[in-house]
């Protein structure tokens, strides 16, 4: 029989010690924090973030790109590196432009936001890049879509992108598309493609974020060489979807084919029922230190020791996959919940009593400053912290075999601490906890990788992406 902690026990423990050092201490994501001491280390685990040395920042050019999501990829015309990004996030049914992608180049990288420049466009934009959806589609989504990742093929020449819904529980779309982008200006779309059928809403576990597949690793994976996945924030309002960082490796598909893309290789799977699992254990497993106002629901509050992926508040990004002679492993970075969650508006936390029925709300202390301004229903906390973790190699190709499962008993990230501890230099979003809009790109070729953080806030302007640039130690 499981224990389930209720308030009182949670804040005796947490006054006592027993749910460890760090939390006794009292988390802050001011201060930051060591990782709990209840983490499972693996010690075939080596990326961490000690392998990532940040060389400074730069920010997105102001026209267009306010509300540009984190979506980079990086290319080499020539011998110079150039970088892509978006204009425009969302499309939706009343939107007047289809947005474009952009070349840019990196300026010189400042320590701090408020100094940092804008990075430079090279003169290349392409206009109506990236597939558009009509008719009863473009109905069903009229929350909008996303725009989720991009990666530069320089074998097939073509930008890769996911795309995502915006809270439209019912609408089945397209996840995958290609494009060419041509010298003269014009584009070469591919797709777009939807997963395993047109009528499968399983597509919400691939249809957010991408991480290209280390050459090493590639043949175990039957040639694949790029992984897809999503989690509760990248599939909103619907379901299935990953309630944790789910992750699975695809066949790309070829440019002039019109099937479906393969069901793939699930690496990290922690959607409903995977492994047989049964609420709340197929969520991603994860430190005990919080109690949640809503234990039935979404935010499933410990049992026997064990913590559970806090639905979108808890939130992890794949930033980077290597398979190097020093180096391996995928690191993964985001943000993560702690003391109390609940389901609701920020400043008030709604109850649930035992059958899942509302039973009010309660004020919110100490106050989640980060979310205050943030007036919609949603997920909150009153201790966030960034994050990041590691994901074995070697438990990555244990589930590729076969030998150990996908699902959330055979794969939980490791918990190496807090980023913005190490960089307290990188701005926080405006209106949300650490992360929410991010892209990464590896540029194997400099050995460096990039960061856009979305709606970081940059003096003269209101929001931009923020680009930042580390050196990576392989």
């Amino acid at each position: 029989m499981y224990e389930l902690l209720n308030r009182r026990l949670f804040l005796g423990r947490l006054a006592g010690g027993t749910l460890g050092a760090g939390l006794a201490r009292g988390y802050s994501p001011a201060l930051g924090q060591a990782a709990p001491k209840n983490v499972r280390v693996m010690t075939d685990v080596t990326v961490s973030l000690d392998d990532l040395s940040w060389l400074g920042m730069c920010h997105g050019p102001s026209d267009g790109f306010s509300y540009n999501e984190g979506q980079i990829t990086v290319r080499y015309v020539a011998g110079e590196r150039r970088i892509l990004m978006i204009r425009w996030h969302q499309k939706d049914a009343t939107a007047t432009t289809t947005g474009s992608i952009v070349e840019l180049r990196l300026p010189a990288l400042a320590r701090a936001a408020d100094t940092s420049q804008a990075m430079t466009p090279t003169g290349r934009e392409w206009s109506n890049w990236c597939w558009q959806p009509t008719g009863a589609l473009l109905s069903a989504l009229s929350n909008g879509w996303h725009i989720g990742g991009l990666w530069w093929d320089d074998t097939e020449r073509v930008v890769w992108y996911t795309m995502w819904p915006y809270f439209s529980p019912t609408a089945v779309m397209p996840f995958l598309g290609a494009t060419r982008l041509n010298d003269d200006g014009s584009v070469t779309k591919y797709g777009p493609w939807y997963y395993v059928s047109p009528n499968d809403l399983r597509f919400r576990k691939v249809c957010w974020y991408l991480v290209p597949i280390p050459a090493r690793l590639q043949s175990v994976l039957g040639g694949r060489r790029l992984a897809v996945g999503a989690n509760t924030m990248g599939a909103s309002g619907g379901s299935p979807t990953n309630w944790g960082p789910g992750l699975t490796a695809i066949q790309l598909p070829g440019l002039t084919s019109a099937d479906p893309v393969e069901p793939g290789v699930p690496l990290m799977d922690y959607s409903p029922g995977a492994g047989a699992l049964t609420h709340p254990w197929f969520h991603c497993r994860r430190e005990p230190d919080y109690f949640s106002y809503y234990d039935g629901g979404a935010i499933p509050g410990p049992r026997d020791g064990e913590g559970f992926w806090q639905a979108s508040a808890d939130l992890a990004f794949p930033a980077i996959w290597v398979s190097e002679n020093t180096r391996s492993g995928l690191l993964l970075v985001g943000r993560r919940t702690s003391r109390e969650t609940w389901y609701g508006l920020a400043a008030a936390r709604n109850t649930f009593d035992a059958k899942g029925n509302f039973a009010g709300r309660l004020p919110v202390e100490p106050p989640d400053v980060m979310m205050l301004d943030q007036g919609s229903t949603g997920y909150h906390s009153n201790g966030w912290q960034s994050a990041a973790w590691s994901v074995s190699n070697e438990h990555l190709r244990q589930v590729a075999t076969g030998a150990r499962k996908a699902s959330a008993d055979g794969m939980r990230p490791v918990l190496l601490g807090a980023w913005n501890t190490r960089w307290p230099e990188i701005p926080k979003p405006i209106q949300v906890p650490y992360v929410q809009h991010e892209g990464f790109a590896y540029d194997v070729t400099a050995g460096q990788l990039l960061w856009a953080h979305g709606r970081s806030k940059v003096v003269g302007h209101s929001v931009l992406p923020t680009v930042h640039v580390f050196d990576v130690r392989t």
